[in-house]
């Protein structure tokens, strides 16, 4: 008794993507509202990792099934810049971060959150505590440098600022000082359009 069987053929040419371009490492622009200056030295920038935790769900066989868990997990976003010669882009930076640790100088995260200003008081909640937090957007660009995807970074703040290192001992030319910064954040997006 014969027995009629199918053979599944692979149909490459109705599968193609639209768009066949690679993303090129090079091809972003970094916009962070606190920081103005960062745009112009922004000489790398990481989406962050994702990730799930799993849950181990017990089995009556002896054997644990792993599921997904119920909460997401965010990496650190890392940006590398080019330090200015005035240091602007560094200074903005450091001044953030001394603003929302308000352990240095009460009267620097008053003044960051717009708080009243009562000398020799505690701070008294007013203002804006969101003020210590900014928006990021990593615009990423085509090959022909046209906006095409917007990475929306929300509630990010710094971490982390990089040391500066001065080399006198820098060979082959002329070398410019980088620093890398570190951002934790609330959540991000990736969106076609702004």
């Amino acid at each position: 008794m014969a027995t009629d069987r199918q053979i599944t053929t692979a149909s490459w040419a109705g599968n193609l993507p639209e768009n066949l371009s690679y993303l090129a490492p090079t091809q972003f622009e970094l916009l962070i509202k606190k920081l103005p200056n960062t745009k112009y030295f922004a000489t790398g920038v990481n989406v962050p990792s994702i990730d799930v935790a799993e849950i181990q769900q017990p089995t009556r066989y002896g054997a644990n099934v792993k599921v997904p868990g119920d909460k997401i997990s965010y990496g650190a976003i890392t940006v590398t810049f080019i330090v200015d010669e005035n240091m602007e882009n560094w200074t903005e930076l450091y001044d953030w971060m001394s603003q929302i640790t308000s352990s240095t100088d009460a009267e620097k995260y008053r003044t960051l959150v717009g708080a009243n200003r009562r000398a020799n008081e505690p701070y008294d909640g007013s203002g804006d505590p969101d003020a210590v937090y900014s928006d990021m957007t990593i615009v990423v660009t085509t090959a022909a440098n046209n906006p095409n995807r917007y990475i929306r970074i929300r509630d990010a703040f710094p971490t982390n600022l990089g040391e500066i290192t001065m080399d006198t001992t820098v060979a082959g030319g002329l070398s410019y000082v980088t620093c890398n910064a570190s951002f934790q954040f609330t959540t991000f997006e990736i969106a076609a359009t702004s």
